[in-house]
């Protein structure tokens, strides 16, 4: 709510809709992994690497692949000149990291970034704390 405040001065607080985070839902936790991470003064920002629909010539709905690379973690970001890759498997969804996703970890390690992930708010949160 500060952050709201600060970056809206005029509007009045009774105004401002409070930030509801379903952390059940892996969508919701990485909302809130992202936003704490920029709250908290650092970058961060959602990778989509799913790919995309779109219409062909005849008109059909086609996917094209992603140009992403295999694995990329679902949050990038920067704190306090640290690069941070957070893959988010929402422990309440029962999701599962892939072996694609180990061999993207291991890349940035080697490379000195920090990867986490994250499966609850409570371990991301302990995790940020250590960094």
């Amino acid at each position: 709510m500060a952050h709201h405040r600060e970056r809206y001065p005029n509007v009045p607080a009774v105004c401002i809709p409070k930030p509801n985070y379903k952390l059940t839902e892996t969508n919701g936790l990485t909302r809130a992994i992202i936003d704490f991470i920029r709250f908290s003064g650092g970058h961060a920002e959602r990778v989509n690497t799913m790919g995309r629909q779109i219409k062909s010539k005849s008109g059909k709905q086609i996917w094209i692949t992603t140009t992403a690379t295999k694995g990329s973690a679902d949050v990038h970001g920067l704190y306090h000149g640290k690069a941070l890759f957070i893959e988010v498997k929402n422990a309440a969804t029962h999701d599962r990291i892939r072996p694609k996703q180990v061999e993207y970890a291991n890349r940035v390690v080697i490379a000195g970034g920090l990867y986490y992930v994250a499966t609850t708010f409570d371990s991301f949160y302990k995790w940020f704390q250590t960094i």
